[in-house]
């Protein structure tokens, strides 16, 4: 997508601009603003709009009984502060259990920076909130695998386990987040699961 807005559609941008002047000297200088402010701030409008109507597809297995989100993630050129504006505004959704919106935020950050463990791990408890925590566990995967002293993504992870049944496996990540300095895990784990 990046590489046809910048090497497709913006310099045709330009070429019809100067086109409407007649190809003089002040065409292809306004030609060449136009381009730039189309490059600038039309096209990735237009690529947000792109990604609006394509962001989630339901896949379900044979019975029907279990549903992943899949994300499609086009190439999308914006900088890492833009990812950041989008991860603050999930938060905002997250801490107000908009989880759905949390979900949707995250992602479009995730699309400008995918190294970002924070988002994985905030994609996760969104998931989690959902009670989908199959979606929860695999997104503390990744998380875990970009940052592997992320204590509090093995922490909730076991919590995922924990309710998938998998109790040897949640065992397994509590005992991995305390000595990663988690503190609180014997607490929390004794407190919420453990009754």
């Amino acid at each position: 997508m990046k590489f046809f807005i910048e090497w497709v559609l913006s310099p045709l941008v330009w070429v019809l601009t100067a086109y409407l002047f007649h190809y003089s000297v002040i065409g292809w200088i306004i030609g060449l603003i136009v381009s730039f402010i189309f490059k600038e701030f039309i096209a990735p409008v237009l690529v947000t709009l792109i990604q609006v109507g394509i962001t989630h597809i339901s896949i379900n297995n044979h019975n029907n009984t279990i549903s992943e989100n899949y994300y499609l993630t086009p190439e999308v050129y914006y900088d890492k502060k833009k990812s950041e504006d989008f991860f603050q505004e999930g938060m905002e959704k997250y801490k107000n259990k908009k989880y759905d919106e949390a979900l949707f935020f995250f992602t479009r950050a995730l699309n400008m920076n995918n190294k970002n463990s924070r988002c994985y791990f905030y994609r996760g408890n969104s998931y989690f909130g959902k009670k989908e925590y199959t979606n929860a566990k695999n997104e503390y995967d990744i998380a875990i695998s970009l940052c592997t002293q992320y204590s509090e993504a093995y922490f909730n992870r076991a919590c995922c386990w924990y309710h998938l049944n998998q109790k040897g496996m949640a065992d397994k990540d509590i005992q991995t987040a305390i000595k990663l300095g988690n503190k609180d895990a014997i607490k929390l784990w004794s407190s919420t699961f453990k009754n």
